[in-house]
């Protein structure tokens, strides 16, 4: 196992308890027609919606897919800067967009 492999085990130990979340995000990732294309991670804060979106990261890019990390906290209210932040994931398909502290883009 190689370097990428060996951190992406690592990350996926450290998400203890959350193996129903880990089970949904692999299933989207490997492109199963029944599964979801779009996941909302919600809850207080520390019980590691950041991590999970790192665990899908690592999982996306260990299949060669590309990912674009967006973070809320650097969009402002407006729809067209989000618009531009994620033009690069519908550019490709098989991209993943993800978007961390999205509850900062309520008036979106």
């Amino acid at each position: 196992m190689g370097l990428a492999g060996r951190l992406a085990a690592a990350r996926a130990g450290a998400l203890v308890g959350r193996e129903a979340e880990r089970a949904v995000l692999d299933r989207m990732l490997s492109g199963a027609a029944d599964a979801p294309v779009v996941a909302h991670l919600h809850g207080p804060g520390g019980i590691g919606k950041s991590a999970l979106l790192r665990y899908a990261a690592g999982r996306a890019e260990l299949a060669g897919r590309r990912v674009v990390h967006l973070d809320g906290r650097f969009l402002d209210g407006d729809p067209r800067r989000l618009e531009e932040a994620a033009a690069p994931a519908c550019a490709e398909a098989g991209t993943v967009l993800l978007i961390d502290t999205f509850e900062q883009c309520r008036p979106l």
